[in-house]
């Protein structure tokens, strides 16, 4: 690759990935950040519950304590949607047909948001969170709401941050498609490169459903009556099934054309081979035919060997982690409460 003059941004990213940097490139630790913002904001939320009669002294409410789970896993997926992003693509670069340059372009692309579109989605959020915050405390338990500032701000601010990205995993799986369209080095027996993008995007569905469907199942199953619960699960769990294999439909198709091109050059040489054997035995030729059967054989072990080899491109075991993740919550819940009713008709 050749380098054509310096890269100069497109667009001004939005600050919000800024931010997210240098909170993961802090010297303490970020799961150390993280545990503390949980057991200073759940803690304190437990002594004022406490000290209040809201709560009998030494009640844990799984809610309070883990209320900050949603702004903390919206952070965890801007830093993988952005520095996990970054990453993977660099690993892909060199089977693009593209220049320095270029890539520099697709990369920022791939890992930044524009500021324009961004905060336009921020306050689409924000004003989301709020509505979503006045729809909630109508129907949650008033606990929850004990400090409704803690609770509205939670609401904003993971609304606030999940509008954009989502907006960014669209974005990007359509950037993933038009990358694989340029590679330019496809090997059929080390598919290892192609496996990146698989894996970055079943860990950013998988938070995105962790988000959505998990937290409000496990520490807040009665916010949503169940039907609306399953049927946001089930929306949600095929949405994310839906961006994974949209982004690698392109390589895909590039891996059944590599395929069938290899195959039919195979069934050539071997129809060839068959030709040269039958020729060999209509005039007699009896000592070239051992030789001529051992490089049949080779071919034969070519085909079957490129027959196998698989055209998505991902790990065996990283659709069933994504699928199990998915499902697994959905069908937790239907047996918790068909189980629940069934006890208490």
């Amino acid at each position: 690759m050749t380098d054509e003059g310096n890269f100069s941004p497109p667009y001004r990213p939005l600050f919000v990935t800024a931010f997210v940097d240098w909170l993961f490139s802090r010297p303490i630790p970020v799961w150390l950040i993280f545990t503390l913002t949980i057991v200073v904001l759940g803690g304190g939320q437990h002594l004022y519950a406490w000290n209040s009669g809201a709560l009998p002294v030494g009640t844990i409410n799984p809610d309070l304590a883990l209320s900050s789970l949603w702004v903390i896993t919206a952070l965890v997926l801007w830093h993988h949607m952005t520095y996990g992003a970054g990453k993977t693509i660099d690993q892909y670069q060199p089977y693009l047909a593209m220049n320095e340059r270029e890539f520099s372009e697709v990369r920022f692309r791939f890992t930044n948001i524009a500021s324009g579109i961004g905060t336009i989605l921020i306050l689409s959020g924000t004003w989301f969170g709020i509505q979503a915050a006045r729809a909630d405390i109508e129907v949650a338990p008033a606990i929850q709401y004990l400090v409704p500032q803690i609770r509205f701000t939670i609401w904003i601010l993971s609304n606030a941050l999940f509008m954009p990205l989502g907006f960014q995993l669209l974005r990007q799986a359509q950037i993933m498609r038009s990358v694989y369209l340029r590679a330019d080095q496809i090997d059929l027996f080390n598919l290892h490169p192609l496996f990146g993008f698989s894996q970055y995007v079943a860990l950013g569905g998988g938070l995105v459903f962790f988000q959505s469907v998990v937290l409000p199942l496990a520490i807040n199953p009665t916010a949503y009556g169940v039907a609306e619960n399953l049927f946001f699960g089930v929306t949600s769990a095929m949405a994310t099934l839906g961006v994974f294999f949209y982004s690698l439909w392109g390589v895909n198709r590039q891996l059944i054309g590599k395929k069938r091109q290899i195959l039919t050059e195979v069934n050539s040489k071997i129809e060839a081979m068959f030709q040269r054997i039958h020729s060999a035995f209509e005039t007699e030729n009896y000592t070239e035919i051992t030789g001529m059967r051992t490089m049949l054989s080779a071919l034969q072990d070519e085909k079957a060997a490129i027959q196998v080899v698989r055209t998505w491109p991902w790990e065996p075991g990283t659709l069933s982690w994504l699928v199990s993740a998915l499902l697994i919550p959905l069908l937790v819940t239907f047996l918790r409460d068909y189980i629940s009713k069934l006890l208490n008709p």
